[in-house]
């Protein structure tokens, strides 16, 4: 692609100077090098036009906003601080280790305004037990904090910033367990098989069952009791399979009036008992539900993406099943969660028609909740990425309007153009070959330079490194020491540099 520059020093005129500058078909591989030169430039000028042959046009608008962002990454660059422990529950008496890293948010490289990181252990009390002020050397530094054998036992936090993120809430922060132990005689594992379970629903658990060296625990009894609210509900045996896994199934009253649950499975093991026990994901009806029209509205007459979201009233996530219907009570689409209580469905907007949703499970919730209100004129965007290095765009328009498209990773935009929408549907690619890898954001402005979609996508999962880790054994005793090449290779499967740290 070519870009012409026609430029001339400060102050003075084009008719009459005669030291004007021009460079022609000067190529350029990408907007983050084009910045480059338009910077060098309004270091000597005033840089006048700048022509674009080929599909990607960057207006005044993308042109000024893109030196914004610039200038502000330099001014106000942000950090982001990750601390890795060496593990997540502590007994009183140990040490807790730590390796901290300050990097910039944009580029992910050292932090070059931070070299000072502040470390706190957080008491259960919320009070700050220790605190360390650390020098971070080319972005990364450790420390300990030893445990009193007298602490008290509980929920602590460390939490790591910087002196420019005293002011935000964009400090790490990580809980981790303190408490006495007394070593069990098996692992053992439970969960629920759902987020969230009402009235005369059935209950299911997986329940895996390993000894301490990892064998499944193969065709042995276990014995359950479930409780509601203090009281027994049901207790029964069943029997492990082959793969130490056993499937706890139990029925939920259709009168159900606590939420408080109760699941405890004991196994006589060696002359002992051991147990686990899980509260039960049990809602009455308290389910916070919310929306999310992809790009950020709903549109007449334009089909949308719908995103939602479903937590109980512990803002746990909660597995949900559901009808849309319109103010006339027709029904226009079911909706299920799959992950976490998240889920989405397609939703076109039909003009003067307003929209809620129902849960049909768990039972028993009779509340009604309403969509986001459709907007009647206005854009909605739809992103596929599920191709290598390019974005597919969707960009649906009640309007013809000449606007503008642009992406940024950190804070860095990487993709810029102008372009024609027409009424309907309208189809982008954005390649992102040069995109680094994580979240980017797409950002649709109309011709008064106004957002009107947004949408966040991760591309690029595989710029990552890859590490591959070869020890000298496979097998090993209590305390033996092991010795462990590590290869850390990019994308191409060339070898790269790294500063790496193991727990």
């Amino acid at each position: 692609m070519e870009y012409i520059f026609l430029l001339h020093p400060k102050g003075k005129s084009f008719k009459n100077n005669k030291k004007n500058i021009v460079m022609k078909n000067l190529k350029i591989k990408s907007i983050k090098n084009l910045i480059a030169v338009i910077a060098i430039v309004a270091a000597f000028g005033s840089f006048i036009t700048i022509s674009v042959n080929g599909d990607l046009k960057m207006n005044e608008f993308l042109q000024s906003l893109k030196v914004k962002l610039d200038k502000y990454n330099q001014s106000v660059p942000e950090d982001r601080v990750y601390v890795q422990l060496d593990k997540p529950l502590y007994k009183p008496g140990e040490t807790i280790w730590l390796s901290a890293f300050v990097r910039n948010a944009s580029s992910m490289k050292a932090s070059y305004k931070s070299d000072i990181l502040y470390v706190e252990l957080i008491d259960p009390k919320g009070n700050v037990a220790q605190k360390h002020q650390l020098i971070a050397r080319k972005g990364k530094t450790n420390a300990d904090f030893l445990l009193e054998e007298n602490v008290m036992g509980g929920i602590y936090k460390v939490k790591a910033y910087t002196n420019w993120q005293k002011n935000t809430n964009d400090f790490f922060e990580k809980e981790i367990q303190v408490q006495k132990v007394v070593l069990p005689r098996l692992k053992m594992k439970m969960e629920f098989l759902k987020k969230a379970y009402g009235p005369g629903d059935e209950v299911v658990s997986k329940v895996d069952l390993q000894t301490l060296e990892n064998q499944p625990l193969s065709n042995y009894g276990v014995k359950y009791i479930v409780q509601l609210n203090g009281q027994k509900l049901t207790e029964s045996k069943l029997t492990s399979d082959n793969e130490g896994l056993a499937y706890v199934k139990f029925q939920l009253p259709n009168e159900l009036t606590t939420n408080d649950g109760l699941l405890n499975v004991m196994i006589d093991y060696e002359g002992r008992t051991e147990s686990i026990s899980r509260s039960v994901p049990i809602t009455l009806g308290n389910i916070e539900l919310g929306f999310y029209p992809e790009g950020g509205d709903l549109v007449d007459g334009l089909i949308s993406k719908m995103a939602f979201k479903a937590l109980n009233e512990f803002g746990k996530p909660a597995d949900i099943k559901g009808v849309i219907k319109d103010n006339e009570g027709n029904t226009i689409v079911n909706f299920e969660s799959f992950h976490n209580g998240m889920g989405a469905f397609e939703l076109e907007s039909k003009i003067g028609k307003t929209y809620y949703a129902v849960i049909t499970h768990p039972k028993g919730i009779n509340k009604k909740y309403s969509l986001p209100k459709s907007l009647k004129r206005g854009w909605t965007i739809h992103v596929n990425n599920s191709e290598k290095e390019k974005l597919a765009i969707t960009i649906q328009s009640t309007e013809t309007e000449t606007m503008s498209l642009a992406a940024q990773v950190r804070g860095e935009m990487y993709f810029a153009t102008e372009i024609n929408i027409a009424r309907g549907k309208n189809e982008i690619e954005i390649p992102t070959k040069d995109f680094p890898m994580g979240v980017a954001q797409i950002t649709l402005f109309d011709s008064k330079n106004i957002e009107r979609a947004e949408r966040l996508v991760f591309v690029n999962k595989d710029k990552k490194l890859n590490i591959f880790l070869k020890t000298d054994k496979l097998q090993y005793l209590p305390r033996e020491k092991v010795k462990m090449d590590i290869e850390v290779t990019d994308e191409r499967g060339l070898p790269m540099p790294a500063y790496l740290s193991m727990a």
